[in-house]
């Protein structure tokens, strides 16, 4: 069993320690994990010939490599949904490129999100990377800095849990991921790189919606990517992980915060790493920390506490 880092989890080490992107392999390396999970968030161009230092250094180290699209498949009108599933047909061969062995997407459907309003005021997703760029000025720039900030992502996240779980149309919602992921399979198993799903706010939010997605398709390119941390309150944490750990191609451990023992004071790690086992879970788990304290010793804690557990 690898462990993962999500480079979302290290950004403020990253900057303290004045890390570049293609020098993250190496870092995350020699603190002793197996990969990285990247997010199209982290890249100032989706150009292959700027991201293959990364490449390059991940290939070098055996650096394992999960790369993340935020999109929503889920919207009603048709030229911003077509606009979205051709923006993740194209992040494949990219993420092939880089060396990934999966492409880990969000399904969407929330009525108010930070990719949303990127996508509104930006374009960031709507358009291919030649035309991001072209649409790209400072006011895109600021904005996007403002949205992405620490304070800003980490308000989203706290309503995250907190909000009710409840989605208008979601039916329609559904159908709509069903239907944008029926296009954009076909690409991931003719590259052999398998798309998961993560439990993520809007019709993700709910483990029952996401099985439906990965039920109607029914391929082995397409599976589920099991948050221990994203459930909302009225989803029991580890009924949603029972449900979502049998199709799982990828999982995330969550941490925010530790008792004097090194445990994570919400989740239970021994219970939820207990299910993945059961369920003969036995790919990569990236750690995603999103507390307040030092983020490198944190994640490694949390690397501890799964360790400890795996085997318990």
């Amino acid at each position: 069993m690898d462990i993962y880092l999500a480079l979302t989890s290290i950004r403020r080490s990253l900057r303290v320690q004045g890390v570049t992107l293609p020098e993250v392999p190496d870092f995350v390396t020699q603190h002793g994990f197996q990969g990285l999970e990247l997010s199209d968030r982290d890249l100032g161009s989706h150009n292959p010939h700027h991201a293959e230092p990364l490449r390059h250094r991940c290939q070098a180290l055996g650096c394992g490599l999960v790369y993340d699209v935020n999109c929503d498949l889920t919207l009603a009108d048709p030229l911003r949904w077509q606009a979205q599933v051709g923006y993740v047909k194209q992040m494949l061969p990219f993420a092939h490129g880089l060396g990934a062995r999966a492409l880990r997407i969000c399904l969407g459907g929330q009525l108010l999100s930070i990719q949303g309003l990127l996508r509104r005021f930006s374009g960031s997703t709507d358009n291919s990377p030649a035309q991001q760029g072209a649409r790209s000025d400072h006011r895109a720039a600021s904005l996007k800095g403002l949205l992405l900030n620490r304070c800003t992502l980490q308000l989203a996240r706290t309503a995250r849990r907190h909000l009710p779980a409840r989605i208008p149309h979601l039916g329609e919602k559904t159908q709509r991921a069903i239907a944008a992921l029926r296009e954009i399979i076909p690409i991931a198993a003719q590259l052999r790189l398998p798309v998961v799903i993560e439990n993520h706010w809007g019709i993700s939010a709910r483990p029952e919606p996401i099985l439906q997605v990965v039920d109607t398709l029914n391929t082995p390119w397409l599976g589920t990517c099991p948050d221990f941390g994203n459930f909302p309150r009225s989803v029991d944490r580890y009924h949603g992980l029972r449900l979502l750990a049998p199709k799982a191609l990828h999982a995330q451990a969550k941490s925010w915060r530790f008792d004097r023992n090194g445990e994570e004071r919400s989740i239970d790690y021994q219970r939820a790493l207990g299910i993945l086992r059961e369920a003969r879970y036995d790919g990569p788990i990236a750690i995603e920390y999103e507390g307040p304290e030092n983020d490198l010793e944190a994640c490694l804690r949390t690397r501890a506490l799964i360790l400890k557990h795996w085997h318990a």
